[in-house]
């Protein structure tokens, strides 16, 4: 399968190159981006891929490295400079030739089963792509809202511009709408705050939560079934109401504790969910025997991706439990339905979440 990929050098005076790595890390080729078609602030290169092949590329500069973005069908556009204060790489996704890759607004939901909450009540961000055709949209419910769309894509949609950076997910699901002609819609839960940590953690009845991992009392005393609750009987409905969803193929997507959520939110509802997409997930918190009774039994299993990465402490943690409960749920999980996808160059954080998000997506494609 062929990918042609548009790549926007914005450093003129730099000799950048792109290097095609194999799935066994080994560098297949190298390309240098050259300065000959001008296109706005930069100069536009396309690239031709084999993804049989070509699994993932890196950039560089000298001795400077980007981090590994995986090369797949939903890839956006790559609009490449170096940062010159911190002397490292920024890769943002684009799509040529739009401005505006849709809507965001807010809304706000209350409910008795968020009691734990202020005024018990929780925000979210409701994400929606142009629809001039009318059709269904596809529907990805996701966690952690304030992090997932490009600012100047679709308009400030928080208070403040997030210092963890953005996934950049507006941009990707663009890439899909005009490659499929299918509009999305994403609702994105606003888990920046107090109560995260226990908004995100399920509570001590679903298992007992292992103490190692638990930086805080919060995590000890967690609500999410709760919240849960609130998605399916509150936020669904909502939008059955005022919008057109294709309900044969909803997805739900989050990372870190997020990650944790959308994993239990997809299977414990896995007749509603037909792929999660976790990355990163704190699944530590929980025993394999206690996180599999999510999925014995079960005679509709939603697509599974779970990711990981190897550069900080607390991803190293996370990495090798997940790979460890992956040798074990691979036994019991369908083979076609389920992906381990771990780069060790990687570090838990927005950056590395935007760069697997295309890949993953599509392999529930």
């Amino acid at each position: 399968m062929k990918l042609e990929l548009n790549i926007l050098k914005m450093d003129e005076d730099k000799r950048i190159s792109v290097l095609v790595y194999s799935k066994d890390d080994k560098v297949i080729r190298r390309h240098y981006l050259s300065n000959k078609n001008k296109y706005r602030q930069g100069y536009e290169n396309t690239l031709t891929f084999n993804l049989k092949e070509d699994y993932k590329i890196v950039f560089a500069y000298k001795k400077l490295i980007s981090l590994p973005i995986q090369l797949s069908k939903s890839l956006p556009s790559l609009k490449v400079r170096i940062n010159k204060r911190y002397n490292v790489f920024t890769v943002d996704y684009y799509n040529k030739g739009i401005n505006k890759t849709g809507e965001v607004y807010q809304k706000t939901f209350k409910s008795d089963l968020l009691s734990y909450r202020r005024g018990s009540k929780i925000n979210t961000f409701i994400y929606k792509q142009p629809n001039k055709e009318g059709k269904p949209y596809k529907l990805l419910i996701a966690f952690d809202g304030q992090n997932l769309f490009s600012i100047n894509g679709v308009g400030k949609y928080t208070t403040k511009n997030d210092p963890y950076g953005s996934w950049q997910v507006d941009k990707t699901l663009t890439k899909v709408s005009l490659d499929t002609n299918n509009p999305y819609i994403v609702l994105s839960i606003d888990n920046a705050n107090y109560y995260r940590d226990k908004d995100l953690t399920m509570s001590q009845e679903f298992g007992k939560v292992d103490k190692r991992f638990a930086f805080n009392k919060k995590f000890m005393n967690g609500k999410l079934e709760n919240l849960c609750k609130v998605i399916v009987n509150d936020m669904i409905p909502y939008l059955k109401e005022n919008y057109d969803i294709d309900w044969s193929d909803v997805g739900t997507f989050g990372s870190s504790s997020g990650g944790l959520a959308c994993f239990y939110l997809g299977l414990n509802y896995s007749d509603m969910f037909s792929y999660i997409l976790s990355f990163s997930p704190a699944l530590f918190f929980f025993t394999p025997n206690d996180l599999n009774k999510l999925i014995i039994g079960k005679d509709k299993l939603p697509t599974l991706v779970l990711t990981g990465g190897y550069v900080s402490q607390l991803e190293k943690l996370l990495t090798d439990f997940n790979e460890y409960y992956y040798g074990i749920v691979k036994d019991i999980y369908p083979k076609n339905k389920l992906l381990w996808l771990v780069d060790r160059k990687v570090d838990h954080n927005e950056i590395a979440w935007r760069y697997h998000f295309p890949y993953s997506f599509d392999f529930h494609k």
